[in-house]
């Protein structure tokens, strides 16, 4: 029972970790969300560690 709960707890830690990474995409600015998707796809299919939120932010800051 604990290592369910123990596992359902990382699950969400993940989950709001991704509406974290997506959060911050401006709708107005489809270029963003496309890469923050890029971004997550990238994760997947390198089986890598989500990034920091304030690091995938950086880019789209840097264009302002």
């Amino acid at each position: 029972m604990v290592r369910l709960w123990t596992r359902e707890r990382a699950a969400q830690a993940d989950l709001d970790h991704v509406r974290g990474l997506v959060a911050p995409a401006d709708a107005d600015e489809p270029e963003d969300l496309e890469r923050i998707v890029a971004l997550l796809e990238k994760v997947v299919e390198d089986k890598a560690p989500l990034p920091d939120i304030e690091e995938a932010r950086a880019p789209s800051r840097s264009t302002a």
